[in-house]
């Protein structure tokens, strides 16, 4: 999930301190995306997409 999180640090429409990266929250096998604004969680949703498709991995959107 390191990968996932660089992807989405690299493309700079996450939340950002300074230049400490705050788009997302990553432990063992969740994640949960911290977008700014309603548009960057487009993008943000687009590149887990992708990730997802490349590593065969699947998300779920649904709350435990």
């Amino acid at each position: 999930m390191d990968e996932l999180l660089n992807r989405l640090q690299n493309v700079y429409v996450s939340c950002y301190i300074g230049n400490m990266f705050l788009g997302g929250l990553g432990y063992a096998d969740d994640y949960v995306c911290w977008p700014p604004s309603r548009g960057s969680i487009s993008l943000m949703l687009i590149i887990c997409d992708h990730f997802g498709a490349y590593f065969d991995v699947l998300f779920n959107s649904q709350n435990m």
